[in-house]
């Protein structure tokens, strides 16, 4: 039976921060969408009958603004419209400040096993940089809440290279994270736009290379294993709904802006677009225009993208290039029916000549060069799909 992931997008928040760049921010409203979302993944369900649903992830936006029976709702609605697998892994994105330990114990009970905590930092200075309305007090509270309320799997989500941050204080933070008994840690690169107000204070990229380098140390003498670029789990906590986005496995995204990718052509994709076995679809946007195409329309589907081969191929190279265990060329090959092309040889020679992978007949890989270098290297192959 083919397996299927499920993102569940929330997009309403207290406080859109000032360096979000993700489909959020929109002012609380439980009622209209939720019938909207139940709507759409009732009406997708048909279409994937012959799927077992694996992950489901609940992002946002702030998913833990709504209450416990709401998530029930939509857990609700899928397990009776799909076939989901008995060892699930149920995701919640959620804030420290929208967090009670009465809330976590009813998303517990309504089945969610994992919880992702954005924490970003327990430095109350950054905290208020980054426009964020928690406190350093209100994670380590939120994280006893978790604990307590029968969650053995959760993540701590952090972020380095932020405003004038100096090598003791990400440290500090990390190690913080690691007190708190977290089996999954992810740290990510604060990345701004030139023309955003913070941009100036950013710290210079060798710095922020010597962080990314500090926090693998301290992570792995802790026994995490650094699974992908930005992220570490001790053995068995890895984030398997996240693992689909990056092998390019199959996930349908319900919700505000949500994105999917499919090798199963939905029902509401017109027969005139034939599908090519690799299908990008993304959803309406804003919250009002997206319920209103539900209900006039039954799907919200605003762009659907026929993947050729070649793109489809790319697409997984630069997905699989962020897992850090060797990419097999064999499996590639088995998959799409064609080896490297002159064009992707002439990429990936590039960057072997400049120290940054490495590939023979049998396997593609990092060096520990090219780990610091990904976004160089990913940029080429991103490059490749605009052209094509």
């Amino acid at each position: 039976m083919k397996r299927l992931g499920i993102y569940v997008h929330i997009p309403f928040c207290e406080h859109k921060c000032t360096y979000c760049d993700f489909n959020s921010g929109y002012a609380l409203e439980e009622v209209h969408y939720l019938k909207a979302l139940i709507r759409e993944i009732e009406n997708a369900s048909s279409s994937f009958l012959s799927h077992e649903i694996n992950t489901i992830f609940f992002g946002g936006g702030t998913p833990s603004l709504y209450t416990p029976n709401s998530h029930d709702k939509i857990l609700s609605s899928i397990f009776k419209k799909f076939k989901v697998n008995a060892s699930c892994e149920i995701t919640m994105e959620c804030n420290p400040n929208s967090l009670s330990f009465e809330k976590l114990k009813d998303f517990h009970a309504a089945g969610f096993n994992r919880m992702s905590l954005g924490a970003q930092s327990f430095n109350p200075s950054q905290l208020k940089t980054l426009t964020r309305i928690h406190s350093r007090d209100q994670i380590i509270e939120a994280v006893s809440h978790i604990k307590r309320s029968g969650f053995s799997n959760f993540n701590i989500d952090l972020m380095f290279g932020l405003t004038e941050q100096s090598l003791e204080e990400f440290e500090n933070d990390l190690k913080m994270a690691l007190s708190l008994e977290s089996r999954h840690i992810s740290f990510y690169n604060l990345t701004l736009p030139k023309q955003h107000p913070l941009f100036s204070r950013l710290p210079h990229d060798e710095h922020c290379r010597t962080m990314f380098l500090k926090g693998e140390n301290i992570l792995h003498k802790s026994g995490f294993i650094h699974y992908e670029t930005s992220n570490y789990a001790l053995p068995g906590f890895e984030c398997r709904h996240n693992l689909k986005y990056w092998h390019m496995e199959e996930y349908l995204g319900v919700g505000a802006g949500a994105c999917s990718y499919l090798e199963t052509c939905p029902q509401w994709i017109p027969q005139s677009d034939p599908c090519s076995g690799h299908i990008r679809l993304s959803n309406i946007k804003t919250p009002e225009s997206y319920v209103k195409s539900i209900k006039d329309q039954q799907h919200a589907c605003a762009n659907f993208e026929n993947l050729t081969n070649d793109q489809a191929f790319t697409d997984y190279l630069i997905g699989r290039l962020r897992i850090l265990e060797p990419l097999p060329l064999g499996l590639w090959k088995e998959r799409f029916g064609m080896g490297i092309t002159q064009t992707l040889r002439d990429i990936l020679l590039k960057h072997h000549n400049l120290g940054l992978l490495n590939f023979d007949s049998d396997k593609l890989y990092l060096t520990d060069k090219g780990r610091l270098f990904l976004d160089e290297i990913l940029i080429d192959f991103v490059n490749l799909n605009t052209d094509s």
